[in-house]
């Protein structure tokens, strides 16, 4: 640093500026109120595609992005787990195919399908909604409508994310959700 004197920031007569000669009339803060603290946040690796869920009480279901409605989570769910969801490397044994089914049926459907398989311990379920291809208007009325049949009072403690399938698994056609475990897996022998 150079300063008003030489090279080595000294001024004339040899001495080096002290830190309050250089720091002018600064005025002093004032000290900070105690408060609570607040866990650093920690951002994602670059090179993966975060989406972040609110600073809530993690119970209920977020869902960022309105062009993607089907990307939702709880903020309770750590970062890497939703991204195997996304990712489909999170395995699922349950299918529920709403081919042909009218809205009322489907949504009855998913909710008992839903609530049998976190109580017989699953971690992930297959929506097959469709496209919207064979319905009469050509709009995927089912693919509309799971948003809030996820959010439902009575999937509120089992639904903890929900992502598009990737294409192996039906792609925008179907949705992987992720489910708290209420029981127990089933016995394999």
């Amino acid at each position: 640093m150079t300063g008003a004197g030489g090279k080595d920031g000294s001024d004339s007569s040899g001495k080096s500026p002290s830190f309050a000669d250089l720091a002018g009339d600064i005025d002093a803060l004032e000290p900070l109120a105690p408060g609570p603290r607040v866990a650093p946040e920690i951002s994602e690796p670059s090179g993966r595609d975060p989406v972040e869920a609110p600073k809530a009480s993690g119970h209920e279901l977020y869902f960022p992005d309105p062009d993607e409605p089907l990307l939702g989570r709880r903020s309770s769910i750590r970062q890497r787990e939703f991204t195997r969801l996304r990712r489909g490397n999170l395995p699922y044994r349950v299918k529920i195919d709403l081919h042909g089914d009218k809205l009322p049926s489907a949504r009855l459907r998913v909710r008992e399908e839903l609530i049998a398989a976190a109580d017989a311990g699953e971690t992930c379920v297959l929506i097959v909604h469709g496209k919207g291809h064979h319905s009469q208007s050509g709009v995927a009325r089912l693919r509309e409508a799971l948003p809030d049949w996820l959010t439902d009072p009575a999937l509120a403690e089992i639904v903890l994310a929900c992502a598009p399938a990737q294409p192996r698994d039906g792609g925008r056609g179907a949705v992987y959700v992720m489910l708290a475990q209420r029981g127990r897996a089933p016995n394999m022998k």
